[in-house]
C-alpha cells in the first residue's frame, strides 16, 4: 500500500464528543469552504495536515510549493473578521463552530495574521482577475488568518457516497489491487472522460472515481446530479470489481495547474499509486494552458504518486472514435470537443449532446431525475 503524503495518515478526530472544556472559549464560525477543509484535516484527506496554516506555512505553499518539507501547493487557511479575532490571543484554544452554531472542533490558535489578498490570489492563481472564480473567492474572505493544530469531535454529516481515506485503503486491500488510478472530475460523466478512464484501466487494476462535490462556481453540475449520473454508469457499464466510487468534499478552487497537484497528493493519501491528469486540469476560462498541468508535474518534484498524463480526447469524425492527437492523424477539421463546459452548454440551451460525445443514456438519466435547471448550481 502506498504511504499517505509525509509519510502517515492524520487523524484529527477525538473521542470524547464532550463540549464541556469548550465553555467559556472564543468563538470562530467556519465559512462552507473552511468547514469542509477542517473534516479534510481530520479524516487524513489532506495529510499531513494538522490544522490551518500558520503564516509561516502559508509562505513556503505560496512561495515554495512546500509543506512541512514536502511538496504542496494549494493554501488551506482559515479566514475570520475583527471582531472575530478582538480578545483573540496566540497560545490559547478557541471553539470552532459550523453554520448552525454548534461547535464542531477546538483548535490550538498558534497564528493570527493579516490575509495579504493580492500576494494570495497573484501567487496561487497567477491572476488577481475576480472574474476567475477562485480569486473571487479569495477576495471574499475575512481580513486575518488564523492558524492552528485542530481537534475534530463532530463529523460531517449527510454527505452522500462519502468514503473516508482509511475506508478506501480498506476497500483497496481488501480487492487485492496493487495500482490504483485516481480520477477527479466536477463534472457528470461525457465521452473524454469515459476515454480517459478506460484508458488508465488497462494499466492498473483499479480505477477510483471520486468527484468533488464541495463550494463550486455558479453553473456548475450540482453534486446531486454527478453522483446519480456516475452511479447509474458505473453499473451499466464498468466492471463492479475493478472500480470504486466515493465523493470528496472539498472546495473548487480553479487553480489549474497547483490544484492538479493538490488533487494528486489527495489521491494518494487515499491509496491511489496513479492519478490521471488531462487537458486543462481544474482550469478555467483560458487562465491556464492546455498542458499547464502536464509540466508543473516535472517542475515541482516528486509528490509520490504516478501521474498519468493524457492529451485532450476528441471526437475524430473520420475514425469515428474518441482520440487523442497521439492516436489520430487527421486534421482539425475533422475533430470535434469533448468537455464539460460544452456538454453544460448544450443541455442548459435546452438540446441534448450528441451521442459521440455524451452517452444518451446518460443524459435521459438526469432528465429523468432532475428538471433542468436543477442540473446547476
Amino acid at each position: 500500500m502506498i504511504k499517505p503524503h509525509g509519510g502517515r495518515l492524520i487523524n484529527r478526530y477525538v473521542k470524547t464528543g464532550s463540549v464541556a472544556p469548550l465553555r467559556g472559549l472564543p468563538r470562530v464560525r467556519l465559512s462552507e469552504v473552511a468547514l469542509s477543509d477542517l473534516y479534510n484535516i481530520a479524516d487524513g484527506t489532506f495529510s499531513p495536515l494538522t490544522g490551518f496554516m500558520r503564516g509561516p506555512e502559508l509562505g513556503d505553499v505560496i512561495n515554495r510549493n512546500k509543506v512541512n518539507g514536502v511538496p504542496w501547493t494549494i493554501p488551506v487557511v482559515l479566514d475570520a473578521d475583527k471582531a472575530a479575532v478582538n480578545g483573540l490571543k496566540k497560545g490559547k484554544s478557541i471553539a470552532l463552530e459550523g453554520d448552525d452554531g454548534k461547535v464542531v472542533a477546538r483548535m490550538e490558535l498558534e497564528d493570527i495574521y493579516t490575509h495579504k489578498k493580492d500576494e494570495y490570489a497573484l501567487k496561487v492563481f497567477g491572476t488577481r482577475d475576480r472574474r476567475h472564480p477562485g480569486v473571487n473567492l479569495a477576495y471574499e474572505m475575512k481580513e486575518y488568518l488564523l492558524g492552528g493544530k485542530v481537534h475534530v469531535f463532530r463529523k460531517q454529516d449527510n454527505v452522500k457516497n462519502y468514503l473516508s481515506p482509511l475506508e478506501v485503503r480498506k476497500i483497496i486491500t481488501d480487492k487485492g489491487y496493487k495500482s490504483v488510478a485516481g480520477f477527479q472530475t466536477r463534472n457528470v460523466l461525457h465521452r473524454a472522460h469515459e476515454y480517459l478512464q478506460r484508458c488508465a484501466l488497462e494499466h492498473v487494476d483499479g480505477l477510483f472515481l471520486q468527484p468533488i462535490i464541495g463550494w463550486k462556481k455558479k453553473g456548475d453540475f450540482t453534486a446531486d446530479a454527478i453522483i446519480k449520473a456516475y452511479r447509474e454508469f458505473i453499473s451499466d457499464y464498468y466492471p463492479g470489481n475493478r472500480v470504486v466510487f466515493g465523493t470528496l468534499k472539498t472546495a473548487m478552487r480553479y487553480a489549474g495547474p497547483k490544484e492538479a497537484v493538490f488533487h494528486a497528493i489527495i489521491r494518494k493519501n487515499f491509496g491511489c499509486t496513479h492519478f490521471i491528469v488531462g487537458r486543462d486540469h481544474a482550469g478555467v476560462g483560458g487562465y491556464y494552458g492546455k498542458y499547464e498541468a502536464h509540466d508543473i508535474f516535472d517542475k515541482i518534484g516528486d509528490v509520490g504518486i504516478n501521474i498519468l498524463k493524457f492529451k485532450e480526447p476528441l471526437y475524430c469524425k473520420k475514425c469515428d472514435l474518441v482520440v487523442t492527437e497521439k492516436t489520430c492523424g487527421h486534421g482539425p477539421e475533422y475533430h470535434q470537443e469533448i468537455s464539460g463546459t460544452l456538454v453544460r452548454k448544450i443541455i442548459k440551451n435546452g438540446h441534448q449532446p450528441k451521442h459521440k460525445i455524451f452517452r444518451p443514456e446518460v443524459y435521459k438519466i438526469l432528465l429523468k431525475e432532475f428538471k433542468r435547471k436543477h442540473l446547476f448550481y
